[in-house]
């Protein structure tokens, strides 16, 4: 999973050069996939009616990042837009490049 995570971690950092400002999320983009994830995790084993523990918040909230296989998170990251999930931000202080760190 890691492999993929990269990948999807430089094409955002690709996105954000070209567009020659940082990039976040859109609200729109972050509730959808808070949604999927919500309803994947319903039907697996991590709301199992515990309370609390290391995956769990006290509210009741799920920490998993991602409920299901490799392959399946490699066709999420590939079906998805950046165009739809990221948006320039206005910025007045800049990340240093990265041959730079």
């Amino acid at each position: 999973m890691k492999q993929h995570q990269a990948r999807y971690i430089v094409c955002c950092l690709a996105l954000s050069a070209r567009s020659g400002a940082p990039m976040e999320v859109t609200e729109r983009a972050m509730a959808s996939y808070l949604d999927r994830l919500d309803r994947a995790l319903a039907q697996t084993v991590w709301c199992d009616g515990v309370a609390t523990a290391w995956w769990k918040r006290a509210d009741g909230t799920i920490t998993n990042a991602w409920p299901g296989t490799v392959r399946e998170f490699e066709h999420a990251i590939a079906d998805s837009d950046p165009d739809e999930s990221f948006a320039s931000v206005a910025s007045t202080a800049r990340a240093p490049a990265i041959g730079n760190l």
